[in-house]
């Protein structure tokens, strides 16, 4: 017996030893789990925080998604400026009007890759907000290091420029880009003194002119920092500049002699932009003034953002042995623009539109990150409350963007109703008006911006479509052109009649004069219903209209 029970023993006590290694494991599961959190959470660290690159990765990654992908899915009704780049990138030419090209050249070259779509114009906003973003970064840890150049990155994102801003696709959102890859080039150049570097400042120079003559303000806050510090005497620096003039002009010329043969003058347009006839020398000053107002107003985000993080942060002392002193270069370059503009403008009663200003703060925050008095070191809890505040911003500036149809509200006056571009079913709806009446191929459609916008990505720029109510509209598309060819006029709002109404327009006068006329009812991608206007202007000899350009 006692035999048995020593045999039995091991097997009465086994259950006892399993219950209680399983005990020592269920208590020892949350250790092992807070270790693997505390590793995860280290590691997290290491790579997003120690690492200002990612971080900075991160934040140009958030913002192409909420400007640039997120926009073009719910952004039901895009900027007139965006559309009106549409309309004009149905074909290739050295000179559109009443700006310089590039912009256009872009989207057209889009469209030949991807094909046409409104949705490129919010890709393309983005992608100039993020270039810009990845140019400053790469340029401000040359001069103060990873860290603060982080920083600068993180508080720029926040100017509305570089958010809600890049809603629209024109010259003064793309020009972002270029105008600070112009600052660096120039900074560089003076920095490292080679031929090279004069050469490339030519190019970018030109890149920048390509895309809006305004650029032209930069190149003489160039000029006035050297003249500040003497160093436009040295002759080093004379035959500099004299390279990277020859260089701008040579890349400019082919379009400059496009846009000097064109019917229009390419001044014609600034000339009433700055001189509107309807607004006296009062109201122009007054412009100036809210052109300062707002500027202050569009950096406030980046401006609190930076205040809130200064009171913590260490102060940073200026290094010395500079090759180039960096804040009066930053101050004198990055102020000047805005300076100069506001200066002459009260001068000469300019009427300024704020949207002109749109690359005068691309160094802004550097300049307050790097500069004396305010620069400061950026240790990784500033760095950290720094990203969850400008993306926390960015969030919240899209969602007010996006459920106010594509803009921020203005406190000022009510914000305009803008609607949704037509459906596709209009584009089908133009081709059977046409082949009704003509056996002839439809070779122009004449329609407002947003509505001509569609009717251009879907009809893939053949026949081409073209906003009549430009002012250069019978430049582009003369009288004997439409009499010879014929057109389709389609109108996105009902036609007036009236010629003394202040509602009447050229496209009014191009709906009356055609031969049929016919009304279309679609749902929008705003879901509302709305109705467009067709009218046939049939051609009078096809025969002449093929030698019509």
């Amino acid at each position: 017996m006692n035999e048995l029970a020593c045999e039995a023993s091991p097997a009465s006590t086994w259950p006892q030893r399993e219950r209680r290694r399983r005990t020592r494991l269920a208590l020892g599961l949350p250790g092992v789990a807070a270790r693997v959190r505390r590793t995860g959470a280290g590691l997290w660290q290491r790579v997003l925080l120690q690492q200002p690159t990612a971080l900075v990765l991160t934040l140009v990654l958030v913002q192409f998604l909420l400007w640039g992908v997120l926009s073009a899915q719910y952004h039901v009704a895009p900027q007139d400026d965006s559309l009106e780049q549409v309309l004009l990138s149905q074909e290739f030419q050295l000179a559109y009007g009443k700006h310089p090209p590039l912009p256009t050249w872009l989207l057209w070259g889009s469209n030949q890759i991807f094909g046409a779509s409104i949705g490129a114009t919010f890709i393309l906003s983005a992608l100039c907000s993020v270039v810009t973003l990845l140019v400053l970064y790469a340029w401000g840890r040359t001069l103060v290091g990873a860290p603060r150049a982080a920083l600068a990155t993180l508080l720029a994102s926040s100017i509305e420029f570089m958010n809600a801003g890049t809603t629209y696709f024109n010259h003064n959102t793309l020009q972002l880009p270029f105008a600070l890859l112009t600052v660096v080039l120039f900074h560089r150049a003076l920095t490292r003194m080679r031929l090279a570097d004069w050469v490339l400042l030519g190019v970018g120079a030109a890149l920048t002119m390509l895309v809006k003559f305004s650029a032209v303000v930069w190149f003489a806050s160039f000029a006035a920092y050297l003249l500040w510090t003497r160093r436009g005497f040295e002759p080093r620096v004379l035959r500099g500049l004299a390279v990277a003039a020859l260089v701008c002009a040579a890349l400019l010329a082919p379009h400059l002699l496009a846009a000097f043969g064109a019917t229009t003058a390419p001044d014609e347009y600034a000339a009433k932009a700055f001189f509107p006839a309807q607004f006296d020398r009062l109201e122009r000053l007054r412009s100036v003034w809210n052109f300062g107002i707002s500027h202050f107003a569009k950096t406030a985000g980046a401006l609190l953002i930076f205040t809130w993080l200064r009171r913590r942060a260490p102060a940073a002392e200026q290094p010395a042995g500079e090759t180039l002193a960096l804040s009066p270069f930053l101050t004198i370059v990055g102020f000047g623009p805005i300076v100069m503009t506001m200066t002459i403008a009260a001068v000469l009663g300019v009427n300024l539109l704020v949207g002109w200003g749109t690359t005068f703060h691309v160094v802004l925050t550097l300049w307050l990150v790097a500069a004396r008095p305010f620069a400061i070191h950026a240790p990784q809890p500033v760095l950290l409350r720094a990203a969850v505040a400008c993306i926390a911003l960015q969030a919240l500036l899209w969602a007010v963007v996006t459920a106010n149809s594509g803009t921020l509200p203005s406190l000022r006056q009510i914000s305009s109703v803008r609607v949704a571009p037509a459906p596709p079913q209009l584009a089908q709806a133009v081709q059977q008006a046409w082949a009704e009446h003509s056996a002839a191929p439809l070779r122009y459609v004449q329609s407002d911006v947003r509505t001509g916008a569609s009717l251009a990505v879907q009809l893939r720029g053949h026949p081409r479509v073209i906003d009549a109510r430009r002012d250069d509209f019978e430049a582009i598309l003369p009288p004997d052109v439409v009499a010879a060819c014929g057109s389709v006029v389609v109108m996105g709002r009902p036609p007036v009649a009236d010629q003394t109404s202040p509602q009447f327009a050229a496209l009014d006068r191009e709906f009356a004069a055609a031969a049929v006329h016919s009304v279309v009812e679609y749902q929008t991608s705003d879901e509302g219903r709305r109705q467009f206007f067709i009218g046939v202007q049939t051609p009078a000899s096809w025969q002449i209209c093929i030698a019509k350009p």
